[in-house]
């Protein structure tokens, strides 16, 4: 038996006894959390004490309904007095058990604060007030509030990711951050991609652009300090100063990035539809199950439900672009409410599935009276498939259930290669929700088209070498 071992022996015997003071306690909790073959021991000891407790109880006698003699009196009053001193210790025992059960567990660090419009990625379902332990967070729309234990306050707007490392340290992958540390958080660091910083008292704001992992840094007011990993300098930066943090080193910027136009060093074109965009659906009741202003996409439960099934199509040119100067490709869609069937009929996650037609001399097809038969990929064989002859699929994204509105950006490595490789100026696009719905009338989603009056309908964002 080691020191550590007989000092957590002696004091639980004095807890058992009923002796043992609040900073022995208090040292007692502090042994546990730090060692786990002390852990392991104390559990086994409290086993031990509650087995023994039973045999004890479970051999005393009977209370009898007459007062005993005056020597058996007072020595049940002294059993029963060590029976009470024995089940105290042995609840007490149980309830430190309950709090340090599991002390190597993640703890909270911080919490929200405060949310606008916020959305998560995945299932957290996160409120004011929600306690946040160690681990990421990624913020698909809106912005949160987030205060630490340590005082320090952070506002994330989307698309951010984020990771909370500590009270005192945290990690900025992507996205905008503004930081308000007080005094009872100075020397509070938020990591980024090529080095980090650290508060002296103060309030800053960092932004990290993904694709080049540059993190541009600026005091709004007092002082942080910028460290990069690469080289291992060190630069200071004063009220509206500011300074980008990347992979070669720390730049200074002579404006505030807060109060200038930035515009992409990589050269960026939109294309949209130019008005070619239909939806399909299988009743082919397009009047009465169809809207012009919307993309509209379903998958039913079963049964008759299914001839309400729906799928979007649209083709956008490529006239103005060589597709060999292609580097990489997203497709820009706007989620809006069709207004039909019920999101509670719908999973948690919704699946959908871009397609493209591969299949050229399909793509010239009707706008307003394309039939479900008739529009590329169709399989008479297949209640839901598309043909694989006609077309290919480029990817997946997923929403949320409750989700009906937003900027949806799908990019895979199959849609640019699918780009680069047209021959006639036009690429064309069906997309199908994966996800039936868990019930007749489940929720209709739709897309905007160019005819929508509040969101603009599809489009490629073509980045060129």
């Amino acid at each position: 038996m080691n020191e550590f071992e007989a000092k957590l022996d002696t004091l639980i015997e004095r807890l058992r006894a009923g002796a043992a003071t609040k900073e022995e306690i208090a040292e007692m909790e502090r042994l546990l959390q730090g060692d786990a073959q002390l852990r392991k021991r104390y559990r086994s000891r409290m086993r031990m004490e509650a087995h023994l407790f039973d045999t004890f109880q479970h051999h005393q006698p009977e209370m009898r309904p007459f007062d005993p003699e005056p020597a058996t009196r007072s020595r049940w009053r002294l059993q029963a007095k060590q029976l009470l001193a024995l089940a105290a210790s042995v609840v007490l025992l149980g309830m430190l058990s309950v709090a340090l059960w599991q002390p190597n567990g993640p703890r909270s660090v911080a919490e929200i604060d405060s949310m606008s419009g916020a959305a998560w990625e995945g299932t957290l379902n996160l409120v004011k007030g929600s306690q946040l332990a160690p681990g990421v967070l990624r913020l698909k729309a809106g912005m949160a509030t987030i205060r630490f234990a340590s005082g320090a306050l952070v506002a994330l707007e989307a698309p951010a990711e984020f990771e909370i490392e500590s009270a005192m340290r945290t990690r900025l992958s992507s996205g905008k951050a503004l930081v308000e540390a007080p005094p009872s958080a100075h020397g509070f660091i938020m990591s980024t991609p090529h080095g980090f910083i650290t508060d002296h008292g103060t309030r800053f704001s960092v932004s990290v652009d993904e694709l080049r992992g540059k993190a541009e840094c600026e005091v709004l007011e007092g002082e942080i300090s910028l460290h990069h990993e690469g080289s291992g300098k060190v630069k200071h930066l004063l009220d509206q100063e500011a300074s980008v943090l990347e992979a070669a080193g720390i730049r200074k910027l002579d404006l505030l990035p807060s109060t200038f136009v930035q515009r992409p060093m990589v050269p960026f074109i939109r294309l949209g539809t130019g008005g070619k965009e239909t939806s399909v659906v299988r009743s082919n009741l397009r009047g009465e199950l169809l809207d012009d202003r919307m993309l509209m996409v379903k998958k039913s439960y079963q049964g008759k439900s299914r001839m309400a099934d729906r799928r979007a199509l649209f083709s956008i040119g490529l006239r103005e672009v060589d597709p060999s100067s292609i580097d990489r490709i997203n497709l820009r869609l706007n989620l809006v409410p069709s207004g039909l069937g019920f999101a509670a009929y719908m999973p948690e996650s919704v699946r959908f599935t871009v397609y493209g037609v591969i299949d050229e001399s399909r793509e010239d097809w009707s706008l307003s009276e394309l039939q479900w038969e008739e529009a590329p990929g169709y399989l008479a064989s297949q209640g839901y498939q598309l043909d694989s002859n006609e077309t290919m699929a480029l990817g997946t994204f997923q929403l949320s259930r409750g989700q009906q509105r937003g900027s949806i950006t799908f990019s895979s490595e199959k849609l640019t290669e699918f780009v680069r490789n047209d021959t006639t100026g036009e690429c064309s696009f069906i997309i199908v929700r994966e996800t039936p719905g868990q019930q007749n009338f489940s929720l209709v989603h739709a897309f905007a088209s160019e005819q929508h009056p509040e969101a603009r309908g599809p489009a490629l964002e073509v980045y060129l070498k």
